[in-house]
């Protein structure tokens, strides 16, 4: 009995130090945020980092995309503010904050049209399946109560109609976000090359902060299209950070 209680304490005790040494990531955001009001970029930029190795949020990126930006660093901005988008569409901070920045990687880039979905596929998603659910509810609902069975399958025939338009919207929302450039230049060294390889012929010098296309995958090396120039080329992966299809 002994030997269970201090197996039990000595448990305890391990899971508090694991506590204790991992933290309060809400304390620590709002000490970042304090920070970056204070104007202590590189310390808040620190303090951000440090939070998203143990999770990340839209609130998360987006800050730490301020503290980056207001640092200097606008390619790294441009890569937390993409996604922070993607975790929440609609929030108009980070969308005024991508648009932000994007005036400044180009002056004569168009935003306009350059704005992402106010939905997450895994929104679009669940509209067709809780159609789905709906149609299927009223019409296993009309087996048992034949008194109901012509409205309640009514119900489930339109439910079902209501599934295949979602779909089909759904379908289209994958497609336009896959048509999203998909990575962001967050070096300034970066350089479209003829082929993949750091000796091979640069064809342009990519801004920091540029959005491309992937075309392509070898190696360590992206096949990219550039938006802006249309011009296609091998860009290397370590001066670029991909944004995941949410």
């Amino acid at each position: 009995m002994r030997c269970a209680k201090r197996f039990i304490i000595g448990c305890l005790m391990t899971w508090l130090a694991l506590r204790i040494s991992a933290g309060d990531p809400q304390a620590d955001f709002e000490q970042a945020n304090r920070v970056l009001a204070e104007g202590k970029f590189a310390e808040a930029v620190r303090g951000y980092q440090s939070i998203l190795k143990s999770g990340s949020s839209a609130a998360l990126h987006n800050n730490l995309g301020l503290a980056l930006y207001q640092n200097g660093q606008l390619g790294p901005a441009m890569a937390q503010f993409r996604l922070a988008e993607r975790l929440a569409p609609r929030d108009g901070e980070i969308k005024a904050n991508l648009r932000l920045a994007r005036s400044k990687i180009s002056k004569s880039m168009t935003v306009d049209g350059m704005e992402g979905q106010t939905m997450s596929l895994n929104e679009w998603a669940l509209l067709p399946l809780g159609a789905m659910w709906i149609a299927a509810g009223c019409w296993f609902l009309s087996l048992w109560n034949p008194r109901m069975g012509s409205v309640l399958r009514g119900y489930a025939w339109g439910a079902g109609v209501l599934f295949v338009i979602l779909g089909g919207l759904a379908a289209r929302a994958i497609v336009v976000r896959y048509q999203e450039p998909d990575l962001v230049v967050v070096r300034p060294d970066a350089a479209l090359r003829q082929s993949p390889f750091p000796e091979a012929k640069s064809i342009l010098n990519l801004a920091e902060g540029a959005e491309l296309h992937i075309e392509n995958l070898r190696a360590d090396w992206y096949l990219v299209r550039d938006p802006g120039s249309d011009r296609t080329g091998w860009v290397r992966q370590d001066v670029v950070e991909r944004i995941p299809v949410r």
